[in-house]
């Protein structure tokens, strides 16, 4: 390439870049769609609060990373018990839940019911 044609070029995408700015300017400058908020070095009082609050939970997990695992190999943790409870079977509701109400070949054989008066 010649001398001249590299400067055109570089003239051309100085030019663009300008154009660019002037017409999308406001769309560059217009606030994201969604739940961002782009003010800095503002907060409200609620986001105060939500601050206050983290840090109240942060500090509390670091006292569990400092707890004490002793109890955890005393013979009174060994005599605890399992106090587990079986989860009851439920019926399964319908094949496809997305189809409409009655549509043929959705429902599921009847199970038991109960009346509720």
């Amino acid at each position: 390439m010649s001398k001249k044609t590299i400067i055109t070029l570089g003239i051309l995408i100085v030019l663009s870049f300008f154009a660019y700015t002037i017409f999308f300017k406001d769309k560059m400058r217009a606030e994201p769609d969604g739940l961002v908020n782009t003010t800095t070095g503002t907060s409200t009082a609620a986001e105060k609060q939500i601050g206050v609050e983290i840090l109240s939970a942060l500090a509390a997990l670091e006292k569990l990373k400092n707890m004490d695992v002793e109890f955890f190999n005393g013979k009174i943790f060994d005599n605890l018990k399992r106090s587990d409870q079986k989860v009851p079977e439920l019926p399964i509701g319908r094949k496809n839940p997305f189809a409409p109400i009655g549509a043929p070949g959705t429902a599921l054989p009847a199970a038991s019911t109960t009346n509720v008066r």
